[in-house]
């Protein structure tokens, strides 16, 4: 049999001093996250910076300039490529999946079985799982880089891709490599 632990101790009115230092730990803390609230949004702030700049301004002047690539003064190399992104909408993930099968890239799919089983041995194969009466479901999925890569193959052999079903895009990224020996200045 277990004791019951004594909280007698805990009873008694904290002390003014253990009070005040509480309550200055607590807008320590306070402090501490207005402060990673400000950082978080500032950070959100440069990120859509960056992203505008390699994604827009710096593709959008090099073109003009003709230019894909050049080197900066202090030794780094600015490029721009050709990119796809695509990120599947919830929505349309029967539709891309079907796609995928019936344009001969299902071998890219992914399937997860998920079995609702409650506590016990999950480790039969569906069909047994089925005739026992427990639901069965198959998730299919595509890594990201794995649709990335099939789909800049299939744009560059010029096939037909309904970009929109897969929530892709095409983006021109610059890319800035760092010199060998860092100067700072450009």
């Amino acid at each position: 049999m277990t004791e019951t632990p004594d909280y007698g101790a805990f009873d008694a009115a904290p002390s003014t001093a253990s009070m005040s230092d509480l309550a200055g730990l607590a807008r320590e803390l306070q402090d501490a996250e207005l402060t990673r609230a400000e950082q978080d949004a500032a950070l959100k702030v440069t990120d859509k910076r960056i992203r505008h700049l390699r994604e827009h301004a710096i593709p959008d002047l090099m073109a003009q300039l003709g230019l894909s690539e050049i080197a900066l003064e202090n030794g780094s190399k600015l490029t721009v490529s050709t990119n796809v992104r695509a990120s599947i909408p919830q929505a349309r993930k029967a539709a891309a999946m079907r796609w995928l099968h019936e344009h001969g890239l299902g071998d890219v799919v992914k399937h997860q079985v998920v079995v609702d089983a409650g506590k016990g041995d999950s480790s039969d194969l569906i069909a047994k799982i089925e005739d026992a009466g427990y639901m069965a479901r198959d998730d299919q999925n595509v890594h990201p880089m794995t649709l990335k890569k099939v789909l800049r193959d299939l744009l560059a052999e010029g096939g037909d891709f309904p970009m929109e079903l897969f929530g892709a895009y095409i983006v021109n990224e610059a890319k800035l490599s760092k010199p060998k020996k860092s100067t700072g200045d450009f």
